[in-house]
């Protein structure tokens, strides 16, 4: 059984040297037309799962309302004002960590994901037992 695999190993190593070596600036190629498509439909097809999100009408529902004066005209609209404006700056910052995470990949091209998997698991182990010794010291 162990033998029937030997010439598929052979036939895939085979084929991986003929492959074109991989260009040092690869990553910084213009997208062609294509990506930026599947791009802006992945886009298109996560607005509508975000914008109906209940825990984003939960969230709506019990914030804004405090920040809302009866007094000071119309409760709808000022709902809407604030409901667009906290819209505003939350893709303000989703669009900055994109960017972050973005340009980090290209400074550091040699940081593996193994490290990087080994430390955000330290720093969730971490934060992990903080939470238990504070729920232990508060009860």
């Amino acid at each position: 059984m162990a033998a029937g695999r030997w010439p598929a190993r052979r036939a895939h190593h085979r084929d991986a040297r003929r492959l074109p070596a991989r260009q040092p600036g690869a990553d910084r190629r213009p997208r062609p037309a294509r990506a930026r498509t599947r791009a802006r439909t992945a886009f298109l097809r996560a607005l509508p799962v975000g914008a109906l999100n209940p825990g984003t009408a939960v969230f709506h529902l019990a914030f804004l309302p405090q920040f809302v004066d009866p007094a000071a005209g119309a409760v709808p609209l000022q709902l809407t004002v604030l409901g667009l404006l906290f819209m505003v700056l939350a893709t303000a910052v989703d669009v900055r960590w994109a960017l972050l995470g973005g340009s980090s990949r290209r400074l550091l091209p040699g940081l593996r994901m193994r490290v990087l998997d080994r430390i955000t698991g330290t720093v969730l182990g971490a934060l992990a037992v903080l939470t238990l010794r504070s729920s232990r010291a508060a009860g």
